[in-house]
């Protein structure tokens, strides 16, 4: 994976978390994705990742997630990023 597509998967990421656009889940999550480490009671695949971003959205309106530096060559390097409520 390039630098560049790194930074737009990280932005897109961004859009997901900041903006609650649930699109991003089907742009960017193969349809046959499985989540071996899912919370009890979600359903499989894609509807479980909606089902959990959208809970963590509910629970947590003003979730805030940073950037914490540049997103990495690697498609396998983590994308340190600090997460917490954000300011009121």
């Amino acid at each position: 994976m390039s630098l560049e597509a790194n930074k737009a998967l990280v932005r897109r990421q961004e859009e997901l978390i900041k903006r609650k656009n649930l699109a991003v889940i089907d742009s960017d999550t193969s349809t046959d994705f499985v989540d071996h480490e899912a919370p009890a009671g979600l359903p499989p695949g894609l509807d479980g990742v909606r089902a959990w971003i959208g809970r963590l959205h509910e629970a947590c309106p003003d979730f805030h997630a940073t950037q914490t530096s540049p997103p990495r060559h690697s498609a396998r390097a983590p994308h340190p990023a600090a997460a917490r409520p954000a300011p009121r």
